[in-house]
C-alpha cells in the first residue's frame, strides 16, 4: 500500500535524523515535526474526495476543542 511506503520512508528518515550526532535537540525536533507534516501532507494528497472531506470534518472538529480547551478560564483557588 502506497500509505505504508509512505510511513517507512519517513520513519527511517526520523531514525537517521534523531541519531545525528551532529544536531542538537532543537534542531532535531524540528526536523522531526517537518518529516512529521510531510508524511500527513503525503498521505492526505493520496486520499480520494470522499476521505479527504472525513479528515477536513475531523481537524475541524479538533481545531474547535482544542480552542474551547484553551479559552476555558481557570477558577479561582477557592478560600479555605
Amino acid at each position: 500500500m502506497k500509505v505504508d511506503q509512505i510511513h517507512l520512508e519517513i520513519r527511517s528518515r526520523m531514525e537517521i535524523v534523531s541519531k545525528d550526532p551532529a544536531e542538537n535537540k532543537e534542531q532535531k525536533g524540528a526536523m522531526l515535526e517537518g518529516l512529521a507534516r510531510m508524511e500527513r501532507t503525503q498521505i492526505y494528497e493520496i486520499l480520494t474526495p470522499e476521505q479527504k472531506v472525513e479528515v477536513r470534518k475531523k481537524i475541524i472538529t479538533r481545531h474547535a476543542a482544542e480552542k474551547a480547551k484553551s479559552q476555558t478560564p481557570l477558577k479561582p483557588p477557592q478560600p479555605r
